[in-house]
């Protein structure tokens, strides 16, 4: 959340800086994305408090969007 929450604060940076907000909640950009999304979206929140929530496509299966957030970080740790 804390990828998209940045993510979007430069979009509206980008294209809408008279409603930046650098203060803006995650958790009302969660609720933003499920209002949009809907069902078509999940979050999972491992029960190590170390990580962070992944968010995916409902149409994806659990442990491919783990994989996925695995192979993707460790092509990024790779990178440096």
């Amino acid at each position: 959340m804390t990828m998209l929450r940045d993510r979007y604060l430069l979009f509206i940076s980008d294209n809408y800086p008279e409603y930046y907000n650098p203060d803006h909640a995650t958790q009302k950009l969660k609720e933003k994305m499920i209002k949009h999304f809907g069902d078509c979206i999940q979050f999972w929140l491992p029960q190590a408090s170390c990580m962070t929530k992944l968010v995916y496509s409902s149409g994806v299966d659990l442990g491919e969007a783990v994989e996925a957030s695995c192979l993707i970080l460790l092509a990024q740790t790779q990178a440096f």
